[in-house]
């Protein structure tokens, strides 16, 4: 005869089993685990430790732990964990730069594929994202965590003090900086000490000669031995490009002491109206509101080069998360990035 205390087991044993799944729908053994998820130190690292303390509490038994690094020190720690037995499981990487496509040709990036069509993230996030996190192998190695777009962000008190429009032109911009520096105001604020923000000249300079595609073969693909579709450095429209910003800097439209000011000592300057505008990335919006509520900016494009090239916010993926191929725990590892993605934790 079933008794109440055969029912009772019976429930709780499918309250065990049910449950379990539905904190831990991939099977995987609960047992204690460390993620070591490494990433760039800023101000989303604030979202990564709200999304790891729910976490851990949904999975007691794993343990993520994050580390974060400033740029130049992640880039040789990456590349020395990577090439050990016991990798970060999960770690940022840019789209776009040199380590990319040698981690890539080295085999370091588990491919997410599979994940991307059962997390859905390959309909979420569309064809052109998709593209640009597959590999030429086919296969997808990263979830884009940021994308940024660039911007001159300006001072409109400066502008409308000298009757200055936002310009949409190469030679409209020149005159804009003559007129500026003629008037003992510096144009262009800019601060290159943590060697990022040269980056987003080249990338923006470039991409208004050859389009965003042949700037995405130019920084990845053409990098990996054995590429048949290369552009290369040496292309007159590249150089092109590169000559523009050396035009800049030869006209003295820059402030003095680029190289050892940080991009946010060059942002106050453009809010204390010494400078009239800096080039920067669409973070740079939360700095001005927070640190000048007051000033009044205005926004405009890097100028159009080449008509034949579609006019876009040229930016670049701030961070793409990988997981480690020689990450043992893969499958937990897997599951914690679809957490991160998911649209109730925001």
């Amino acid at each position: 005869m079933f008794k109440k205390r055969d029912f009772t087991l019976l429930l709780l044993a499918t309250f065990f089993v049910f449950g379990n799944v539905l904190t831990n729908p991939y099977g995987w053994a609960e047992e204690k685990i460390t993620l070591h998820f490494w990433e760039l130190a800023g101000g989303r690292n604030v979202y990564e430790n709200y999304v790891i303390e729910k976490y851990q509490k949904l999975h007691p038994n794993i343990e993520v732990k994050l580390t974060t690094y400033t740029s130049e020190v992640f880039k040789s720690a990456i590349s020395s964990a990577l090439r050990t037995e016991n990798p970060p499981d999960i770690f940022q990487l840019w789209r776009e730069g040199v380590l990319y496509p040698i981690f890539l040709k080295a085999g370091y990036f588990y491919p997410l594929t599979k994940a991307y069509k059962e997390f859905g993230w390959d309909k979420e996030l569309g064809p052109f994202i998709v593209e640009r996190m597959t590999g030429p192998d086919g296969e997808i190695y990263g979830v884009p965590l940021t994308r940024y777009t660039t911007h001159f962000i300006y001072g409109k008190n400066v502008f409308e003090k000298y009757g200055l429009k936002e310009p949409e032109t190469w030679s409209e911009f020149r005159q804009l900086c003559e007129t500026l520096k003629g008037a003992g105001i510096v144009p262009i604020a800019e601060g290159d000490r943590e060697l990022y923000k040269a980056t987003q000249w080249l990338n923006v300079a470039i991409e208004r000669e050859i389009g965003a595609r042949n700037l995405d073969i130019l920084l990845t693909e053409s990098c990996l031995p054995g590429a048949t579709n290369i552009v290369r450095w040496t292309d007159p429209k590249v150089v092109k490009g590169i000559e523009k910003i050396e035009y800049l800097v030869k006209r003295g439209y820059f402030n003095e002491g680029v190289n050892g000011m940080s991009e946010g000592d060059a942002m106050m300057l453009v809010m204390h109206e010494r400078a009239a505008m800096i080039f920067t990335a669409s973070y740079a919006f939360h700095t001005f509101f927070t640190k000048a509520p007051d000033f009044r900016i205005g926004i405009f494009n890097y100028p159009q080069i080449n008509k034949e090239i579609r006019l876009t916010n040229a930016g670049w993926w701030g961070g793409c998360l990988r997981v480690a191929n020689k990450s043992k725990y893969k499958k937990q590892a897997l599951d914690f990035l679809r957490f991160i993605f998911d649209e109730e934790q925001l």
